[in-house]
């Protein structure tokens, strides 16, 4: 609550300089979150003060500036805690502070010659983003297809991506396919991840690597069990069941 009442208190502040800076504010709502920064007047173009925020728990996941629609200064995302998670300066492009889970991680899968093993790294890749975006954007944006619906079908769907060395996300590939029509719906999910990454590091250079998103597909809604991997993303789809019912005329 402390953290929203700060939010609430800035956004004041923000609506009043909008006021005397021929901007102003747009707020726009999803089911999941509420966005608010300020727009031109003159130009259409975001310009200042950006804050993302989770409806449901009032949570501020985001805070940055834009100028003339281009992200400047320090962005702050945030943790699970509400803490700091990633702090980046789009002006000097430089990580100005990450989380120590992530400071932490010293193995992913990184390319080898022609293929992709588990190796050491200096740091891993990482997504500018709050704490578990890319799990979240996922669950929410990929449903399970009706052919699984009417078999019952609990299993698990694999898919690949790799983030190379220039922070590009490319080469999505199905490893396990439960469905040709759910490999349709992971494919264009995993394509709306269209934020910025840091490429990972290997002796002080950027390298490929690769991760792994693990679709858990289930008739049931009892916790499954993922490797806490931090090159494994664990997508928990659950659903009812689907029944087809013919109109009689």
């Amino acid at each position: 609550m402390k953290t929203f009442l700060t939010v609430l208190f800035s956004m004041s502040f923000l609506i009043c300089n909008a006021q005397n800076q021929d901007k102003k504010i747009k707020k726009v709502k999803s089911d999941k979150f509420i966005e608010v920064f300020t727009i031109n007047k003159i130009n259409k173009l975001k310009d200042g003060v950006y804050y993302k925020i989770k409806r449901e728990s009032e949570d501020t996941l985001i805070i940055g500036d834009y100028k003339d629609d281009k992200k400047v200064g320090l962005w702050k995302y945030k943790d699970l805690n509400k803490k700091d998670y990633i702090i980046y300066n789009y002006d000097s492009f430089k990580l100005e502070y990450i989380s120590n889970s992530l400071k932490s991680i010293d193995t992913f899968y990184i390319k080898s010659d022609s293929s992709f093993v588990l190796g050491k790294v200096d740091s891993p890749p990482i997504y500018l983003g709050y704490e578990n975006e890319i799990k979240e954007l996922l669950n929410n944006n990929t449903l399970p297809t009706i052919d699984i619906m009417e078999k019952s079908i609990s299993s698990v769907s694999i898919a690949t991506f790799i983030v190379d060395k220039f922070g590009n996300l490319i080469n999505i590939q199905i490893e396990r396919s439960i469905s040709k029509e759910f490999d349709k719906n992971i494919l264009k999910s995993i394509r709306l991840i269209c934020g910025s990454w840091i490429p990972a590091k290997l002796n002080g250079n950027n390298i490929d690597t690769k991760i792994y998103v693990m679709f858990q597909v289930s008739n049931s809604f009892t916790p499954k069990y993922y490797p806490n991997k931090p090159y494994i993303i664990p997508v928990l789809l659950s659903y009812y069941g689907v029944q087809r019912s013919e109109r009689v005329r």
